[in-house]
Order: C-alpha cells, then structure tokens, then sequence
C-alpha cells in the first residue's frame, strides 16, 4: 500500500476542485457621490426640461379646459343614468305588486272555494292539496298560502306549520272591509339564524251565487332583491326599497336591511323632504368606507292605488360611476405624456450618444471596485476609448484570478485550523489519528482515510480508518512491503507527499496493485506522519470507486493535515510527560510549605531543608529571600521614621507649588481659546475660497457645454413644431369622423322611436284582450321601456358626439397656437447661449481672484495652526505640572499614613 510509481511527481497547476466557501469581498468601499454626474447632466436636464416646458404647456392648458367642460357634461350625464335606473326599479316594484294583487284575486276565485257544490264536496285534503300545487306552480314565490272562514278559522293551508285563527289580523278585517285585495307593508323578523322578510296579500273570496263575502285568502311571499327587483350587481349597485315608515325592507346589501331611510342616507332623505316629497332626487353621500352617488325615486302608482308611500334608492360608490371621467382625465395625461416623451427622446439622444461609451466604462469601473469582477466593457473599434475597455476587461480578469486564489488559500487554512484545533483536543494518540481519518474524509470526500504505522522493521499496521458504506474495512490489517525501508523511508522523512490517479496506469508492480486490490483501491494519496523528525507512519487517503485526478489544492490541504498530525502527537506526548513532572514536583512543594509556615507567623529566624532537585534551588532562594527580607524590615523600619519626618517638613512647600502651577494652567486655556478662535476662522476663509474656486470651475466648463446643447435643443424645437402640424391635420380628420357617426345616431333615435310608437300600440291592444293578453301587456311594457331608454341613450351619444367636435376643434387651434409658442422658444434658447458666453469669461476673473484669496488664506491657516500647536503644548505641561503637584501633595499625605501602618507592621516580625 506504500509502494509508489517510478514517474516522478510532477507539479501540478493550482486547480482546486475541493469544497471552498467564497470569503467575503472585504475590499468593497462605499461609493462616493456621484458629482461629475451631476455636473455632467444638469445643463442637458435644464435645456430638455424647457424644451419639453415650451411644447406642453399650450396643449396642457387646452386639455386642462377641455377636461373640465367634459367632466361637468359627464357627471350631469351619470346622474341622469343612475336616476333612469332608480326609475326603472321603480316601474318593476309597481308591475311586480301588481302582479302579486292579480295572483291572489286569480286564487280567490278558484271553484273549489267559490262554487257553493264544488266546494261542499271537496274536502280539506283536496283543498290543502290544490293550494300546495299553487305554491308549487308559482315557484317558490309564495311559501304560504291559506283561506280563512268569516270568524279566522282556517278552511286549507299549504305544507307548513298550522296556522291559528287570524280574525284580529289587519289584512283579515281590511279584505273584508274594502271588499278587494289588500297588500300588507313588509314584515321583518329575526329567527336568530337568519333575517325573515315577508309581506302578505289578502283578498276576500265570494259565492259565485249569492257574491256575498265566504271567507278570505291570505298569500304570503319571502321578499329578496333578485326575486322582486330582478337585478344584477355587476356594476357593484346597492338597491334598497323604503316602506311607507322610512325603515329599509329590501336591499341587496343584508347589513343595512332594517335601516332607517334617514339614518343610512342622511342629505338624501333631506333633499326629498326639502322638496315635498320629491319623486326622484340625487346626491353625493359621503360615508365612512366610500363616497357613493345615489338616486331615489317614489313609487306614484303604489301610492295611488294601495296607499303605499314606497320608494327606490340605487347607490354607487363613486370610484365606479365616475370611472369614465378618470379614464377621460387619463386620456389627456397620456397625451401630454407622449408629448414630452417625445421631445426628452429627442434631447437626450443627441446627448447620450456621444458620451455613452465612457459612461459604460465609468460604470464598469465602478462595479468593479464594488467588487463584481465578473464585469466586462463592451468593446467595438480601435480607438482610445476601445483600448480603455480593453485594458479594465484585464484588469478585472487579473483581479477575479488572485481573488480565487486567495479565497482558495483562506478555506486551506481554514479547514487545516479548524481540524488542528479538534487535534489539540485529544490527549490520547488513538484519538488523534480516528479524529483526523474522520476529518480528512469528509473534507476530500475521499471513499477511505487510514493511518498506517510501522515498526522497527517497517512493517506496517492500519491503526485508525473511516471508510464509506460498500466498501471493505481496512482497519487492523498487517502490511509488509519488502522493498518499503530500503526506497522509501528516507523519501518520507524528508516530507515527500504521492498522489497516485490510476493504479493501474501508475507503473506500480503486481504485488503492490494486488495488496491495494484487496480494498477496492483505485487511486490513492499518501503524506508522511513525522513525530520528533522521524516517521511514525503514513496518512493514506483511497479513492475507491473510481480512478481520481487529485487536484494541487487537495493535495496541498492533505500534506498540511499530515504535518499537523506530527505537530498533535508531539503535544500528546509532551503533555503526558508534564503530567509525570508535575506529580513529583507537587509532593515535593509539598513538604517545602511545610517547612516554611512559621513564616506565617512573622517568624523570619526559620530556614529551608536545601535539596538538589528544583524544589532544593527554590528552598536555597527561599532562605535567601528570608535573609534578605530580616535585613530589610529592619531597615524599613528605620526608613519610615525618617519618612515620617521628611514628609511633615515638605507638605507645606507641595500646596504652594500646586495653587501657582494651577493659575498658570488657567491663563494658558483662556490664550489658547482665542487662538482657536482666530484659527477657525482663517480655516473657514480658506475652505470657503477653495470652495468658490471649484464652483467656478465647474461653471465654466458648464456653460461651455451649454452651448452646443442648445444649438441641439433648437433643431430638436423645429421637429417638434412640424410633428404639432401634422397632428392638428389629423384631429380635423377626426371632427369630420364624428359628424359621420352623429348621422347614424340621428337615424338610430328614429328607429327608437318607431319601436316605442309600436310598444304603446301592443299594449293597448293587449289591454283590450283581458285577462288572455296580461302576459303579451308585460312583454310589450318591457318593449317600451327598453326602446325609450334606447331613444333617451341615442340622444346622449348625439350630445357627446357634439361635444366632441366642439373639444376637437378646440384642440385643433390650441396645437396652432403651440406651433406659434414652439418657434418664440427658438428664439429664447438662442438669446440663452449669447447670454452664457459672457457668464463663462466673467466666471473666468472670478476664478483668479478666488484662487489668491484661496492661497493668502491657507498661509494664514498653517501660521495660526502652528501658534496654537506651540499653546497646546505649553498648557499641556502647565497643567501636567498642577497635577503633579497635587499628587505629590496627595502622595505626601497618604506617605505619612503608611509610614505609621509600616512602623507597626514591621514591629510584628521577629528578627532576633
């Protein structure tokens, strides 16, 4: 297994294919801000900005009045639709009522309760039955139907639950008191599921014979909006039907069902009351969640012929019904939006085109220092600038390059640390070499990681694997290769490290390939351990399944772990052998404390038993210190008498040396605050002059620019005025269009009107049929309705039609007058760049004479900065000298108090 190839290793390029983690770009700065961009944008932004100002504001102004008239027109229009539409409500609350009366006069006079024979042989079960059948022909309408004898009692009832006598009920007395059908108002009530509306109709049903009054029929229907109104909520419309008490019976919106007329809708309720009862009313309600536009209107036939004050409000939330005038208001702002698009393309091609390949490189550039490297300059000719591309797409090819290596070199590092330091972990050697096989594995991705070891024959012995499932295991194999000690163990003492790629192919002999073969070895990596110099072994790591090209990187990784091996079982080895040291030196500090704790005691006569180990060395410094220490307490002694003298006779001399060296701190501060002053200020001239110096600059070469900015913006204004041209002609076009279109709705009113003159006639003619023609009468009503709103929208396009026309025209002489607009801007930009020529040599006299004010003021600068310098320095030792004096003053006190503790603690020791 340790045998290797007869080619020689050859160096390898540095490939890495093993798993780096890219380190983080710690070279990224923050950008500056980007001045010359705005220095180099800001003329051609006020050139295209007054362009596009001397183009737009004529059309901006006409679409402006245009807008409002047509706002007004189509609001007036809205409010009039929503009225025909409450209105509409209204007819189909009437024709529905009406036809709920017709039903129940229809039930009253069936035989089975009218005919004196017929009825007197048909029993309740046949009359219950008939009545079910009548609920079920009318399809859901009703849910109850019943009759009742003169005292209450009921005769039949449809399914239900039983009813109990309804003498007292109010459309019991009034059918029989009226003598005809009378409708109910609605009845609300809650079941606590869910809310119940009905109304019930009642008529009174008399002998076919005699026409007296027999009994009374009692139908009762479930009110719901798509039943009664027969509407759609597309458009996202509330409906909302108020009894004859003002309390909301019926609307499509279940959470204001029971509502009050006047709590729901406030101005609106005002308005009709305002207006006596006003039959149709519209207004702006502003509520909590939306402002919506609603419209009521009375039911005049209800109150006429029931005595039932019921009416119709239609509400729409104001985002939606006023939804064409912001599409109109949308039309005009796209067109002066195209407008200006128009002439900022124009001005800003002419600019771009010149200056877009160094804003390319400028912005390749930038990238690059932000650190994406993988940026390239789009290169096209051979001038200058293409030579400039050229050179940063190398640039940032050489900088991604060394930026891989490095981050390839860190994640090396990386693993040999993090692997070194769970080295270090382990005291034990068995430990170290199952820790690194399991590292190296996962690290390499490597089949098998062994660590082989030899001994004094060098014979070897796999101590520790970490081996991939499906593969033989390795560990505690016996290997002996002849030919080992003699070829091969000086080559790996010296660290040589053998990457093998194919076994086969390796030049290896057939005995080496048949010990491998019994591992399933197809290429294999081999680095020497080395513990004080010599070899302890080999770290091997197997490619089992496949042959392996090892890549530099990993090979360079795998020698560096070998060598941290070394360097781990040299720690182990040494650590066991401090282990040992420092039992025995334990024991023998031991009885070296013992010995010596009288010192604990003051006792300075003791001395040490003097050894010939470490512990005897200290014991010998110990009686040394111990001497050493007697001779001193009892100088000490006589040095803190003195002390005590000395320091009562200086204190005194200390607190005057320190109040002067504090006044003259003082004074210094006060001077060196005025030259701080008189230096900011000379900085702040200076900085300010610096500043003027630059702006002047900037101005300059501005203006420069300015000027052929502007003889562009000229030609670009004269295309602007022949594009305003063609488009007027194509507006008259569009004039004569809408007359064309007003034609065709003049002759589809007339059709209107043909076919509601035609709906009139059928209905008449269905009245005069009676009871057979009622359907045919409903169908020709609907007829009717529907062509008179028909007629009523003919006359609205026509309206609208006009308008346009009228606006197009408008438009048209307000594009003439743009035209007009467009040419005095000609003449203004060009009284702009005479104006800029003189600007830019009145900049250049300011330029030189902010230039002299710049250097006298930073000669100024530098003197006052080293004055105050010189200040600093000497307040900084005046202060030092105040602080040092009190500390000495301080330290004099504290000395005192010392001295007393020193005099009694040395009083403690015994030296004699």
């Amino acid at each position: 297994m340790t045998q290797t190839s007869p080619k020689p290793t050859a160096d390898r390029p540095a490939q890495e294919t093993i798993s780096l983690h890219p380190a983080p770009n710690s070279n990224k700065s923050t950008s500056p801000p980007p001045k010359s961009h705005s220095r180099r944008m800001s003329l051609r932004a006020k050139a295209t900005a007054l362009a596009i100002a001397l183009s737009t504001l004529p059309v901006i102004a006409v679409g402006t009045t245009a807008y409002y008239f047509a706002n007004r027109s189509i609001t007036q229009q809205i409010i009039r639709q929503q009225q025909s539409t409450a209105i509409d409500l209204e007819d189909r609350l009437e024709l529905f009522v009406q036809s709920r009366f017709l039903d129940v006069q229809a039930m009253a006079n069936l035989d089975i309760f009218t005919n004196p024979q017929t009825r007197s042989i048909t029993t309740r079960q046949a009359k219950d039955t008939a009545l079910n059948n009548l609920v079920t022909a009318y399809n859901g309408m009703y849910d109850s139907i019943a009759v009742f004898d003169l005292n209450g009692d009921v005769v039949a009832q449809s399914k239900g639950k039983p009813i109990s006598n309804h003498r007292k009920a109010v459309y019991f007395q009034e059918a029989l008191k009226t003598g005809r059908a009378y409708l109910s108002e609605p009845k609300i009530a809650d079941n606590s599921t869910n809310v119940v509306r009905t109304f019930t109709i009642a008529a009174p049903i008399k002998d076919s014979v005699t026409g007296e009054n027999i009994g009374v029929i009692r139908a009762r229907m479930p009110l719901a909006a798509n039943k009664l109104l027969d509407v759609d909520n597309r458009r996202q419309e509330q409906f909302y039907v108020v009894n004859s008490a003002g309390q909301i019976f019926l609307t499509s919106n279940e959470e204001d069902l029971g509502k009050s007329f006047e709590q729901q809708f406030p101005k609106l309720f005002n308005q009709v009351q305002a207006g006596n009862s006003l039959d149709i009313a519209s207004t702006i309600e502003n509520q909590s969640t939306a402002n919506k536009l609603v419209s009521y209107a009375a039911a005049e036939e209800l109150r006429e012929l029931h005595n039932l004050n019921w009416g119709v409000i239609v509400s729409t939330p104001s985002n939606i019904v006023f939804l064409p005038q912001r599409q109109l208001l949308l039309t005009f702002l796209l067109g002066t939006g195209l407008t200006t698009l128009l002439v900022g393309v124009l001005a800003a091609y002419l600019t771009n085109r010149a200056v877009k390949p160094i804003l390319k490189a400028s912005d390749a550039v930038t990238q690059i220092k932000e650190g994406k490297l993988d940026t390239r300059v789009v290169i096209s000719g051979e001038d200058e600038l293409a030579m400039l591309g050229n050179n940063i797409n190398s640039m940032a090819a050489r900088l991604q390059q060394l930026l891989d290596n490095q981050v390839a070199e860190a994640e090396r590092t990386r693993i040999v640390k993090d692997i070194t330091l769970r080295l270090g972990q382990f005291p034990q050697v068995q430990d170290i070499f199952n820790t690194v096989v399991k590292e190296i594995r996962a690290e390499l991705q490597a089949d098998r990681v062994v660590v082989y070891t030899f001994n004094d024959k060098w014979q070897g012995t796999i101590i520790a694997e970490s081996v991939a499932e499906g593969f033989p295991q390795a560990n505690g194999a016996n290997i002996n290769d002849p030919c080992f000690a003699d070829k091969y163990v000086e080559r790996y003492r010296q660290g040589r490290v053998q990457a093998t790629e194919n076994i086969y192919t390796a030049g290896l002999t057939e005995c080496h390939i048949k010990q491998l073969e019994q591992f399933a070895v197809k290429a294999n990596l081999v680095a020497p351990v080395l513990q004080g110099g010599e070899l302890l072994g080999l770290l091997i790591a197997h490619q089992c399944s496949a042959p392996r090209n090892w890549q530099q990187g990993e090979i360079d990784l795998f020698a560096q772990i070998a060598t941290q091996v070394g360097f781990a079982l040299d720690r182990a080895k040494l650590l066991e052998q401090q282990i040992k040291e420092k039992e025995k030196l334990q024991k023998r500090a031991l009885e070296l404390l013992m010995e010596v704790d009288p010192l604990n005691k003051g006792d300075l006569t003791i001395r040490a038993n003097v050894t010939e180990d470490e512990i005897g060395t200290i014991a010998d410094s110990y009686n040394a210190t111990i001497s050493s220490l007697r001779q001193l307490v009892n100088n000490v002694k006589t040095a803190a008498e003195q002390v005590t003298a000395t320091t009562n006779n200086s204190e005194s001399s200390v607190q005057v040396l320190s109040q002067e060296a504090l006044r003259q701190a003082e004074e210094i501060n006060a001077a060196l605050n005025q030259l701080q002053a008189m230096e900011d200020s000379i900085r702040a001239v200076a900085q300010s002059a610096k500043q003027a110096e630059v702006a002047v600059h900037k101005a300059t070469e501005t203006v420069a620019a300015g000027d052929a900015a502007m003889n562009r913006t000229v030609d670009g204004i004269e295309a602007i005025r022949a594009t305003v041209a063609a488009t007027a002609e194509k507006v008259r076009q569009l004039g004569e269009s809408s007359q064309k279109i007003s034609k065709v709705v003049n002759l589809i009113g007339r059709f209107a009107a043909q076919t509601n003159l035609l709906a009139l006639k059928a209905s008449i003619e269905a009245a005069r049929a009676g009871e057979e023609g009622r359907g045919f009468a409903v169908l020709a009503d609907e007829v009717r309705i529907l062509a008179s709103q028909s007629a009523q929208a003919t006359g609205e396009i026509e309206k609208l039609v006009l308008d346009i026309q009228a606006e197009t025209n408008a438009v048209v002489a307000a594009m003439e007058a743009g035209t007009e607009q467009v040419s005095k801007g000609t003449i203004l930009v060009d009284e702009t760049r005479q104006h800029l020529t003189q600007i830019t040599a009145i900049s250049e006299e300011i330029g030189n004479l902010v230039q002299a004010i710049s250097e006298a003021s930073l000669v100024q600068s530098h003197a006052a900065h080293a004055v105050t310098q010189t200040m600093n320095d000497v307040a900084a030792i005046a202060n030092q000298t105040s602080d040092e004096a009190t500390q000495v003053s301080s330290a004099f006190q504290q000395l005192l108090t010392v001295a007393d503790r020193l005099q009694t603690s040395v009083g403690q020791f015994k030296v004699s």
